[in-house]
């Protein structure tokens, strides 16, 4: 097995044959491409998550981070799914928007460590 996605993303390589095996024993390269694809969507699926907050559109807050939520479960990222989950509760259960900048702000960090670790800055 490739360690390409051991360097790209600091995974231990014992972590990620649990990954791919767990999605089917699917190659390391077409994960990659999977990742990539999630990152280069995921800055407007951002903007759609801090409109939402803004406009105190609890529907909205939900539905985005659902959205993430899912393909962060599929992909196996761990940190990304759980704040997502996060924020999709916290739309759900109309918490003060105060608290769901919070949790948003949060998650951009979560992101933005993700991505770097990747190799997208």
């Amino acid at each position: 097995m490739s360690s390409v996605i051991v360097q790209r993303w600091g995974m231990e390589p014992a972590e990620k044959k649990r990954i791919l095996d767990e999605l089917g024993n699917i190659p390391e390269e077409l994960y990659n491409e999977l990742v990539d694809c999630f990152l280069a969507d995921i800055p407007k699926k951002i903007e759609q998550l801090k409109t939402a907050i803004q406009n105190g559109n609890y529907k909205s807050i939900k539905a985005v981070s659902h959205g993430i939520k899912g393909v962060s479960a599929n992909l196996r990222l761990d940190k990304l799914y759980e704040l997502s989950r996060e924020l999709e509760l916290a739309g759900s259960n109309n918490e003060e928007l105060a608290g769901i900048e919070k949790k948003f702000r949060i998650f951009l960090e979560a992101i933005d460590s993700f991505s770097f670790s990747w190799g997208r800055k």
